[in-house]
């Protein structure tokens, strides 16, 4: 992940785009919280670069040459962050727009 790739860059432009979109009275919020996961993001890949250890979406508990971005609560690995994986869990105000 290196957000000054020109790929990166303008995928995460149009994704600050879109939510300024659906959210335009937070958008500066939203582009705030989207460059500091970013921050986040790159700072990870940067630590498992120096430990040389692999950085993966998600792994299984038994993998013990990679780290992890995604986790649930659940898991016995700690990642970057941690992630819901069920609409239940969604707040009832959430919006969902199928594309």
């Amino acid at each position: 992940f290196n957000p000054v790739d020109p790929r990166v860059a303008n995928a995460l432009n149009e994704f600050k785009r879109r939510c300024g979109q659906s959210a335009s009275d937070h958008a500066n919020e939203v582009n705030r919280h989207i460059d500091a996961l970013a921050a986040e993001w790159c700072s990870e890949v940067e630590r498992c670069r120096i430990e040389r250890r692999g950085l993966a979406y998600q792994i299984s508990n038994k993998d013990k040459g990679r780290d992890r971005l995604l986790y649930s609560h659940g898991d016995g690995i700690k990642g970057l962050w941690s992630t819901l994986h069920s609409l239940r869990n969604v707040e009832d105000s959430a919006l969902l727009k199928a594309l």
